[in-house]
């Protein structure tokens, strides 16, 4: 799991490779969420600007 967190935050996963975790790993309404938020740029973009967000994204790229 670890090098799926990995791949996603330096950047090698590949969109399929997003997807493909996300459908085998999280329920339907993890899942919705996740699509909810990945189309509305500005839920998006205040999500990654937060401080835990930043806080995550310098600890995965590390």
């Amino acid at each position: 799991m670890q090098n799926n967190f990995d791949s996603f935050f330096n950047g090698s996963a590949s969109k399929e490779d997003v997807e493909k975790y996300v459908n085998n790993n999280l329920s339907q309404e993890d899942k919705e969420k996740i699509k909810s938020v990945l189309a509305d740029k500005n839920k998006l973009n205040e999500i990654l600007s937060s401080p835990f967000a930043q806080e995550l994204m310098k600890k995965f790229r590390k």
